[in-house]
């Protein structure tokens, strides 16, 4: 089964409800592992200040990660 990174705006309802849109879709897929959709929005980094360097350090190796997992 195939891992997916959704790079999505998430600034507003209507780009947050596209995202569970096509979640759901993706949800519904069964070539996508469940378990294997990567949603930046899911995974804040809240230990430290929006923004600041540790945050994005964090936030950056992160997104990396989840994209080099990803098939999609």
């Amino acid at each position: 089964m195939n891992n997916v990174y959704l790079a999505a705006p998430f600034f507003n309802e209507a780009q947050k409800e596209r995202i569970q849109q096509v979640k759901s879709a993706l949800l519904a897929n069964p070539t996508i592992n469940p378990d294997g959709i990567f949603i930046p929005e899911e995974h804040q980094f809240e230990e430290e200040p929006f923004g600041s360097r540790a945050w994005q350090q964090y936030v950056y190796a992160s997104d990396m990660r989840q994209v080099h997992r990803a098939d999609v």
